[in-house]
């Protein structure tokens, strides 16, 4: 069904390549209350190899289908490069489709321009999902890693990341490495660290 307490992991994964709005299974309906959740997507060259930048495309419009109708949940859907922050939209009108791979990535300054957004919604509870395939280029791993400690510690802004690379230092505390991994996997990593940093927002 379109609302529902539990998500139908098998449509999450069928909805990676046809979009559905079928994602939970109705035991009730059931609101996430002053909630906010914001997407960052890395559009670095690095992300054009493989199969990257296209399941970070589909990790975007899975959120979105699934987050859409949610009551009381408001989020964005954002993406950058070592230059630009990119405002695509939100969960109900958004450009990820026409999402390109190019430039360098400089995360931290990203991630604090997607706090803002976070902080600006005056939602109290507030996660940031950073999709990403390697460590910064445009700023230091430290400062990333310092960023993301203070956002949790002072603002209470989770932070979890969607490695599309293997990594060697992990900056984010909450995070999956889907690398390798087939397309019904990957999903299925990521919605359960969704479920898991979402489940007291019921």
């Amino acid at each position: 069904m379109r609302r529902g307490r539990r998500l139908d992991l098998g449509m999450a994964k069928r909805s990676a390549f046809r979009p559905s709005l079928n994602l939970f299974v109705l035991e009730e309906e059931t609101s996430f209350r002053n909630a906010y959740i914001g997407m960052l997507i890395d559009r670095s060259g690095s992300m054009a190899q493989g199969e990257k930048m296209n399941m970070a495309k589909r990790f975007g419009a899975l959120l979105c289908e699934a987050a859409r109708d949610l009551s009381g949940l408001e989020g964005h859907v954002n993406a950058f490069d070592h230059r630009t922050f990119f405002q695509l939209g939100n969960f109900q009108r958004n450009a990820i489709s026409a999402l390109e791979a190019g430039g360098g990535n400089n995360d931290a300054g990203a991630l604090e321009c997607a706090a803002h957004l976070a902080l600006a919604s005056g939602k109290t509870r507030r996660l940031l999902i950073m999709i990403s395939d390697g460590s910064p280029t445009q700023c230091t791993f430290e400062s990333l890693k310092r960023l993301v400690e203070r956002l949790h510690r002072e603002h209470g802004i989770r932070c979890m990341q969607i490695a599309l690379e293997r990594m060697t230092n992990m900056a984010f505390p909450q995070y999956v490495d889907v690398s390798g991994l087939e397309m019904s996997f990957a999903v299925r990593s990521f919605v359960r660290l969704l479920l898991k940093n979402t489940s007291d927002w019921r």
